[in-house]
C-alpha cells in the first residue's frame, strides 16, 4: 500500500520537520479530549496541551482522523497520522504496537455496577464470574481488563467507534453487569443518569498513565516532544488544564515533579 511504503521511506519526525505539521489521530473520550458537533472545536486535557506543545515548537496541528480504539495503533504504524492526540492508557499490549511519550497524568480504573445488584459485595476474585456479563468496547481497557483479569465472564461487546457512555448503559439496561472505567467518566453518566449506576467499594482494579502515542522507533519524535511536555508539566501549565476540566474531583492523578520529589527534606 502506498501509505506503508511512504510511511517506511519517511520517519514521521522529518515529515513534520518538513511540513511544520503534526499530524493528529484523535479518538473521542469524555475525559480527555471532546469535539464540538456545531463548531468542530476540540476541547480537553489532551487538544489544550498537544496544541500549547505544537505552539512552543512553532509547529502546527492538523486534526487528521478519528479512530476507534482498535483501530488507533494500525494507523500510527501506517504513518496516516503522526501522533495519536487523545491521550490514552498505555498497557502491554499496546507497548507491543506504539511507544508512549512520558504520561501526562494517571488515571484509575473502578467497578460500576447496578445500585440493586449485590453480587459484588465481596472480594471480587471470589465471584463466580461465569454468571458475570461485562460491557466492553473492542480494544478499550474494559475489553483488555475482561480478558486478563476476569476471562471466565461473558463479554457483551461494542464495536470500537462506540462511545464510552454506552458501557454504562448496558449496565443500567440490564444488558450487562458490570463495566470498568474510571472515575470521570462515571460521574458523568451518574450525572445525566441519576439511580442508574453506582461505583463499587472496591479498589481501583488498575492505574495507567495517560500518555499521547507515536510510531515504534521514532526517537527523535520522542525526544523532541517529551520535552515540550516535561516543559509543560515542571511549569505547571498541565496542572491548571487538569484544574480546569477536572470536574469530579479525584478523576486524575497529576504526575509528580521529579525536582519536587528530590528537595523534600533539603534545606
Amino acid at each position: 500500500m502506498p501509505t506503508q511504503a511512504f510511511a517506511n521511506e519517511n520517519s514521521a519526525f522529518d515529515r513534520v520537520m518538513k511540513s511544520q505539521t503534526i499530524r493528529c489521530g484523535y479518538i473521542i473520550s469524555p475525559s480527555h479530549l471532546r469535539k464540538d458537533a456545531n463548531t468542530g472545536e476540540f476541547t480537553g486535557i489532551a487538544p489544550e496541551v498537544i496544541k500549547k506543545m505544537a505552539e512552543n515548537l512553532s509547529l502546527k496541528i492538523e486534526w487528521t482522523e478519528e479512530v476507534g480504539w482498535s483501530t488507533a495503533l494500525e494507523g500510527l504504524a501506517m504513518g496516516r497520522y503522526d501522533v495519536l492526540c487523545t491521550s490514552v492508557w498505555m498497557t502491554t499490549s499496546r507497548a507491543l504496537r506504539a511507544d508512549a511519550l512520558n504520561p501526562l497524568d494517571y488515571a484509575g480504573v473502578n467497578t460500576w455496577i447496578r445500585p440493586d445488584d449485590k453480587r459484588f459485595s465481596g472480594k471480587l476474585a471470589d465471584m463466580d464470574w461465569s454468571k458475570i456479563k461485562i460491557a466492553t468496547i473492542d480494544g478499550h481497557i474494559s475489553d483488555i481488563i475482561a480478558r486478563t483479569e476476569f476471562p471466565a465472564a461473558q463479554r457483551v461487546s461494542l464495536q470500537d467507534m462506540s462511545q464510552i457512555s454506552e458501557l454504562y448503559q448496558m449496565v443500567a439496561d440490564g444488558k450487562a453487569d458490570v463495566t470498568f472505567e474510571q472515575n470521570f467518566i462515571g460521574y458523568e453518566f451518574i450525572k445525566s443518569n441519576p439511580g442508574k449506576i453506582i461505583k463499587t467499594d472496591h479498589e481501583p482494579l488498575r492505574v495507567f498513565p495517560a500518555s499521547f502515542l507515536i510510531p515504534q522507533g521514532e526517537e527523535k519524535l520522542k525526544a523532541m516532544l517529551n520535552v515540550a511536555q516535561d516543559e509543560l508539566i515542571n511549569s505547571g501549565f498541565v496542572d491548571k488544564v487538569i484544574d480546569q476540566h477536572e470536574i469530579y474531583p479525584g478523576s486524575f492523578y497529576r504526575v509528580a515533579k521529579p525536582y519536587e520529589e528530590k528537595s523534600q527534606g533539603v534545606r
